[in-house]
């Protein structure tokens, strides 16, 4: 097992990937988002790869806010079915934290949905605490389509 960046050729198997814990991504979506997040010192994106075929990627963005301060959030991680209990979770999380503290932080972050439990107990592992439950609430906003991508 190998860790590394993803290449845009990658897309396919990441969406796919993404499809497995339900998340509605095409390819063109993920490879269009790999895209705007390589080469920011705030994104890490890279992908566990075993005989060839990707088994898994890690997600982590520096975060920063007024209340929380800065730390490192994986805000995915994706392991297939297959690739479970092999270690790849962990080194893709141990990958996230090196790069915090390259950083200089001293903490990682991670939030994952009530209901799966493997996961909690996963991070449980790790030695990870649980810190809070929350409800997650989403609306959409009007763009003004006039004004370029990078402008909204």
């Amino acid at each position: 097992m190998a860790l590394r960046t993803p290449r845009s050729t990658d897309r396919d198997e990441l969406a796919k990937l993404a499809r497995e814990l339900g998340y509605d991504v095409s390819a063109e979506d993920v490879g269009r988002r790999l895209a705007t997040s390589r080469g920011t010192d705030d994104d890490l994106v890279l992908v566990s790869e075993a005989a060839g075929r990707l088994v898994g990627f890690v997600h982590a963005q520096r975060r920063r806010d007024l209340l929380g301060g800065e730390r490192v959030e994986i805000v995915a991680l994706v392991v297939t079915a297959g690739g479970r209990r092999a270690g790849t979770g962990r080194s893709l999380v141990e990958a996230a934290a090196e790069w915090a503290r390259g950083l200089g932080l001293v903490r990682l972050r991670v939030r994952t949905d009530i209901r799966r439990r493997a996961a909690a107990a996963f991070y449980h592992r790790l030695g990870f605490d649980e810190r809070k439950r929350q409800r997650v609430f989403e609306r959409g906003v009007a763009v003004d389509a006039s004004r370029p991508p990078a402008e909204r």
